[in-house]
């Protein structure tokens, strides 16, 4: 459930941003957490860039669970690039970001949700071929 729980959240964030629509991450984040990813979606908005990004792979460590709250790690592959909302000029090409991170949960009702998100650590590689 947890697991589910994470990935959920991770494709939210994908469509959230295309679409510029947070209340899509009501099922998958607190409310602290889905203001946060707000202010992050808006920033690029308001610049007219919205974010096109897939995950290639995500890798979990283990979980741990404490009554109503859970922590997990995770290694992720992202691939995303900036676009420009109106000309729909690239503006950032292709990069690959592998990361390490860590989810906070909490269970609210039958549901866990991500309450906190934190980059342990980065890497990002400039992919030179535009993939389609």
């Amino acid at each position: 459930m947890i697991r589910e729980s994470v990935r959920q959240y991770t494709q939210g964030i994908i469509i959230a941003s295309k679409k510029d629509r947070v209340e899509h991450m009501e099922p998958f984040a607190t409310e602290k957490r889905a203001q946060k990813l707000m202010i992050w979606m808006k920033s690029w908005h308001e610049n007219n860039y919205f974010m096109d990004s897939s995950i290639e792979k995500i890798d979990f460590g283990p979980i741990r669970i404490d009554k109503e709250k859970a922590t997990v790690t995770t290694q992720e592959r992202w691939r995303w690039r900036y676009i420009q909302i109106v000309t729909k000029e690239v503006s950032q090409p292709w990069t690959q970001s592998d990361y390490a991170m860590q989810y906070n949960l909490v269970k609210i009702g039958p549901r866990w949700k991500v309450d906190d998100a934190k980059i342990l650590s980065e890497k990002e590689t400039p992919l030179l071929k535009v993939k389609k």
